[in-house]
Formats: structure tokens, C-alpha cells, sequence
């Protein structure tokens, strides 16, 4: 039997909705959100200095960076995203 693969995707939608669940706007801070992604990140702050490894997820409080989160589909992965 073929071992089980998760979809990245599936951690993305289960960490955002337990963003929610605890009180955090997922939209776009143009939308007065708390949430950026991936691609939006260096769009919206130009200056962050990620450079071309960017997190998941990049969580704001009061249009400040405070809490990067990364995504991973298997526990053996989570060293690199460390």
C-alpha cells in the first residue's frame, strides 16, 4: 500500500482556519487584515530582508510583522522550516 501524502495546500487551509478561530483576520492588511502569504509578503514590505526563502504565512498586529508561520506536509521536514 502506497504510503499517505498531504497536500501542503491542506496545512495552508488548517492553519488559517485556526488563525480565525482564535481571533485573527485572515485577509489582506489592505482589507484591515492581519494576514499575509507567501507571495504577498515582499509586496507589501518591500524591506523585510527574507530574501527569496519566504515563510507561509506572516501574521501583523497593528499593520506590524509579529508571528511567521510555516507550512509543512510531513513532520520530517519541520528542521528545515526551523
Amino acid at each position: 500500500m502506497a504510503k499517505n501524502k498531504r497536500a501542503e495546500s491542506r496545512t495552508r487551509y488548517f492553519i488559517k482556519s485556526q488563525a480565525i478561530k482564535r481571533g485573527w483576520n485572515s485577509n489582506h492588511p489592505s482589507k484591515l487584515g492581519d494576514c499575509l502569504e507567501e507571495q504577498e509578503i515582499a509586496n507589501f514590505i518591500p524591506d523585510i530582508g527574507i530574501g527569496v526563502e519566504r515563510p507561509d504565512f506572516l501574521f501583523l498586529l497593528h499593520f506590524k510583522p509579529c508571528m511567521i508561520v510555516e507550512a509543512k506536509n510531513e513532520m520530517s521536514k519541520i528542521d528545515f522550516a526551523l
